[in-house]
C-alpha cells in the first residue's frame, strides 16, 4: 500500500495541491484499518486523516467488517488524540474492493455511534459524505435506525434494526470456536465452560441524535489504497 497513490481521491489530493501527495510518501504506508494523519494544504479544513479500507470476500465477511469498523473508529480516535472535534468522512469502502454498499454503511454508523455513546462530549460533529445517489439514499433511511430523533424514529429503529449491531465498539462479535478434544483415559474432563455473554445494546439516545448538527469541519477525511 502506497499512501503517495492519488487515485483513490483524485478530487482530494488536486484540490490540495502536490504538498499532501508530498507528506504521505513520507508515511511510510498504512496498514488496513489503521489511520494516519497529514496536513490539510490547499484544503479548507486543518488536517487529513488517511485510511485503508478493507477488501471484501464472502467467505471472509465478518473479517471485513471488522477491519472496516476499525477504520472509522481508528479515524475517530486520531481526532481526538489531535485535539479536534468535527469530522466529514467519506466512503471508506469501494466498489474497487467490492464491498457492498448497504451492509458496509450500516458498519459505518454503528460504529460512528458506539464511539460517540463514549465520546460524545469531545465531538461537535460527525458529517457522513457520499458522492453518489443510491448511497445517498442508504444513509438517509439508515441514520435514523442508529440516531432516532423522536419516539416514532425509536420505534421504527427497534423492528427495523439488523439483529446483529456489533459490540460496544460496533464490531461484529465473533463466537468462539468450539474445540472437542477427547479426554484422556481414566481423566475427567474438569475444565469449565466459558460462561455465554449476551448484550443488551441500546438503540436510542435523543439527545445524542439532536447534537448531529453541522459545525465548521476542522478535519477531512481521506482514503488511500
Amino acid at each position: 500500500m502506497n499512501l503517495d497513490e492519488a487515485h483513490s481521491t483524485p478530487g482530494l489530493h488536486a484540490a490540495a495541491g502536490p504538498g499532501l501527495a508530498e507528506e504521505c510518501a513520507t508515511l511510510g504506508g498504512c496498514r488496513t484499518g489503521m489511520a494516519k494523519v497529514t496536513n490539510a494544504y490547499d484544503l479548507p479544513a486543518r488536517r487529513v486523516i488517511h485510511t485503508v479500507g478493507p477488501k471484501y470476500a464472502v467467505k471472509y465477511h465478518t473479517a471485513a467488517e471488522n477491519a472496516l469498523s476499525h477504520c472509522y473508529r481508528s479515524c475517530l480516535e486520531l481526532l481526538i488524540e489531535s485535539g479536534l472535534q468535527s469530522i466529514a468522512m467519506g466512503c471508506i469502502y469501494t466498489e474497487a474492493k467490492n464491498y457492498p454498499r448497504e451492509p458496509a454503511a450500516h458498519v459505518a454508523i454503528r460504529t460512528v455511534r458506539r464511539f460517540l455513546e463514549k465520546q460524545k462530549d469531545r465531538i461537535n460533529a460527525v458529517v457522513f459524505c457520499t458522492t453518489s445517489s443510491p448511497d445517498t439514499e442508504i444513509y438517509k433511511r439508515l441514520l435514523p435506525l442508529y440516531f432516532p430523533r423522536d419516539k416514532h424514529e425509536e420505534e421504527v429503529a427497534i423492528s427495523k434494526l439488523p439483529a446483529d449491531v456489533g459490540d460496544e465498539n460496533g464490531e461484529t462479535i465473533i463466537d468462539e470456536r468450539k474445540i472437542r478434544i477427547k479426554p484422556l483415559p481414566n481423566v475427567k474432563n474438569t475444565v469449565p465452560r466459558s460462561p455465554q455473554v449476551s448484550f443488551d445494546l441500546p438503540v436510542s439516545d435523543v439527545g445524542l441524535a439532536r447534537r448531529l448538527v453541522i459545525f465548521r469541519t476542522h478535519f477531512v477525511f481521506n482514503q488511500m489504497y
